[in-house]
């Protein structure tokens, strides 16, 4: 904008970058209104052009600033993370260790959503970050890296810090400069200078240095408002949008339903003059119909009957036939051992694989010692339902001993208890 005063009979006329003084004495009388004239135009279309060249110099310096703090911000966010907010609208979780199962995930605290993270390890599922003494994984889908980040928070961004603890502040970005004061717990301060591992904040002692992993970092940003709330006025404008839809086929739905209702009325008169005509007609046939399905009942009942029997019969048969294929060998005393020097002695190996005196290789909870002189090895005993092999040498007659594998706790909370035996063929 280019102002022109009057002072004392000068003309001052002001431009963005300078103050040019015309003198009204300097122009004499008698020019002529042309030549006048022609100098304004002159004089104007210099002013245009020098106002034009400001406005070029100024938008390049914008953009020249712009381009440099975008910059900036990829480079800082190049190790950083976002909570991404478009998933997240409160705080993140963050959990001890990467699960891959569920019921294995451990939660240790969680992380605001407009807090940025410094990423230690990036996987596809999870990411391990730090946000001030917030450290552990948290899902990868839930953040936002690099220069993303950088675009999402924006050049207008404002970062402010949040001490979850007593802090120290140093006069430089160096841990054995002076420490100017104690930043108080749970307090916030704006953010001035941020660097890798060091933020530059305004206390009431001046400025001040305080490393990064101390604090967490908080931001804000008018492009991200922005941006929220016009993805708000869309969600509420396609909302309303569905709603009028939605009311428009609710509209449409009853006027179909009306439109059927009518129908089916005066289907319902046809139908009910035909059923008038039809009555003793179907009156006869549902009677016929009646009595035959009673007699298939009478039949399914029969059917059914003779079906239970069969099976009742087949049943005592194979019961039968299971007493035959089993001998009742007496009652035994029952107890367990495994393969460690207590229950084994000097035939004990230490071995995960161990051989029984038959030469087989004895299996925990199957195999069994026994006199083979009353039970020979390779046969098939039954103990209260449950079918096990003889395959090693026990202690006498009537007494059985089961291999329970190598851990002697497991032996000696088997216990000892009396039970029928049956020799299976």
């Amino acid at each position: 904008m280019r102002k022109k005063y009057i002072i004392g009979g000068m003309v001052l006329v002001a431009t963005a970058a300078a103050v040019v003084t015309i003198s009204a004495n300097g122009i004499a009388g008698n020019m002529t209104s042309d030549i006048t004239s022609s100098s304004n135009i002159a004089y104007e279309t210099m002013m245009e052009e020098s106002e034009a060249k400001l406005a070029v110099a100024e938008k390049n310096a914008v953009a020249a600033a712009k381009s440099s703090k975008e910059n900036e911000l990829k480079e800082y966010f190049e190790d950083k993370a976002i909570i991404n907010t478009d998933i997240i609208k409160n705080y993140v979780k963050v959990y001890e260790t990467a699960a891959e199962k569920k019921e294995d995930e451990v939660a240790i605290g969680k992380i605001d959503a407009d807090t940025i993270v410094t990423v230690s390890q990036k996987g596809e599922k999870w990411t391990r970050v730090r946000a001030g003494n917030q450290k552990g994984w948290v899902r990868t889908k839930n953040l936002i890296f690099g220069d993303d980040a950088a675009k999402k928070v924006g050049t207008d961004a404002e970062f402010t810090v949040v001490t979850n603890e007593k802090v120290k502040i140093y006069k430089d970005t160096d841990m054995n400069s002076k420490v100017v004061a104690t930043l108080k717990k749970e307090k916030s301060y704006d953010v001035k200078e941020k660097t890798e591992n060091w933020l530059k904040v305004n206390t009431s002692d001046g400025d001040a240095y305080l490393r990064l992993h101390n604090v967490e970092l908080k931001w804000t940003s008018e492009q991200a408002e922005a941006e929220k709330e016009s993805k708000e006025a869309e969600a509420k404008k396609a909302s309303e949008k569905a709603a009028k839809e939605e009311s428009k086929k609710a509209a449409e739905k009853a006027a179909k339903e009306e439109s059927k209702k009518a129908a089916e009325k005066e289907e319902s008169k046809k139908a009910a003059e035909q059923s008038k005509a039809a009555e003793e007609s179907w009156l006869a046939e549902s009677a016929a119909q009646a009595a035959a399905e009673e007699a298939a009942r009478q039949a399914a009942a029969e059917e059914a009957a003779r079906q239970a029997a069969a099976q009742a019969a087949a049943e005592e048969a194979a019961r039968q036939a299971a007493a035959q294929q089993k001998q009742h060998l007496g009652t035994f005393r029952i107890t367990h051992y495994c393969s460690c020097p207590i229950c084994c002695g000097q035939w004990s190996t230490g071995s995960a694989n161990v051989i029984g005196a038959s030469g087989m290789t004895l299996t925990p909870g199957q195999s069994i010692a026994v006199n083979p002189a009353q039970i020979p090895y390779g046969s098939k005993v039954m103990i209260n339902g449950q079918i096990y092999i003889a395959a090693d040498t026990g202690v006498g007659s009537n007494c059985i001993d089961i291999y329970t594998g190598t851990n002697h706790a497991v032996a000696s909370a088997g216990g000892m208890y009396y039970a029928d035996v049956y020799l299976v063929k």
